[in-house]
C-alpha cells in the first residue's frame, strides 16, 4: 500500500483499476462457488459503503498465519488513521492510511470501485515499498445481515485459498473489518487482521 501524491487528481490514481472492472473475466473456482452457495447475490451492493466517506481513527490488530493457515503468533495491536474520499457519485472511494505500527509508521492507500453491470466491487491495495496495486483485487460483495462480505480466490504462498473481507456496518460510526483465509472452501476461516473504526 503506497502513499500517493494527492496533488494529482484522485481519478488518475484509480484509472487502471477502474478499466479492469469491465475487462475482468467472470470466473470463479469451484471452491468459491461452494463458499458462496446460498448467498443472495441479487441484492444491489451499490450503497454498501455510503457510510465510509470521512476521517477515521482505527484500532488495528494483526497476527501471523503459517502455511497451513494456522495462527502462528499473538495478536499485535496498534493505532491508525484513515481519510476516505468519495468518487464517482458514490460508485468509488479512495483511502489514505497512516499506520502507527510498533516498528514504525507505514503508509497505505486503497481504492474500491463499483460495477453496476455485474453488481460487484473491486478493492485494490498498494504499499509504499511495492509501489503498485496488489493482485488479485478483492472482487465481489454480498450483503449480509450485518454488512457485506467479500470472498474471492487467492493464494497463500503457492497454495490456492479463499480470502474473505468481512464488513460489519450495523453502527455506521463504528464499523468493523476483518480479513480471514480458508483452505477448505469456506468451511473454516483463520483471521489475521481486524480493523475497528471510529469516526472522528
Amino acid at each position: 500500500m503506497a502513499h500517493l501524491n494527492l496533488r494529482l487528481p484522485l481519478y488518475a490514481a484509480v484509472a487502471a483499476a477502474y478499466l479492469s472492472i469491465a475487462c475482468a473475466p467472470a470466473h470463479a473456482s469451484e471452491c468459491l462457488q461452494r463458499a458462496l452457495a446460498g448467498a443472495d447475490t441479487s441484492r444491489s451492493t451499490a450503497h454498501a459503503f455510503d457510510f465510509y466517506t470521512g476521517n477515521w481513527n482505527v484500532r488495528m490488530r494483526q497476527r501471523k498465519v503459517d502455511a497451513n493457515l494456522r495462527a502462528a503468533s499473538a495478536w499485535v495491536t496498534f493505532d491508525a488513521t484513515v481519510t476516505v474520499h468519495r468518487l464517482f457519485q458514490g460508485a468509488g472511494f479512495f483511502e489514505e492510511y497512516r499506520l502507527n505500527k510498533p516498528g514504525g509508521t507505514k503508509f497505505a492507500v486503497g481504492s474500491r470501485l463499483y460495477n453496476p453491470q455485474s453488481n460487484q466491487w473491486k478493492i485494490y491495495w498498494a504499499n509504499k515499498n511495492d509501489g503498485q496495486w496488489e493482485e488479485p483485487p478483492a472482487t465481489g460483495g454480498v450483503l449480509t445481515q450485518d454488512g457485506i462480505d467479500f470472498i474471492y480466490d487467492d493464494t497463500w504462498g503457492s497454495r490456492p485459498v479463499l480470502t474473505r473481507y468481512r464488513w460489519t456496518t450495523q453502527d455506521p460510526n463504528h464499523p468493523v473489518w476483518q480479513q480471514a483465509f480458508s483452505g477448505n472452501c469456506g468451511a473454516t476461516w483463520t483471521a489475521n487482521w481486524t480493523m475497528e473504526f471510529s469516526r472522528k
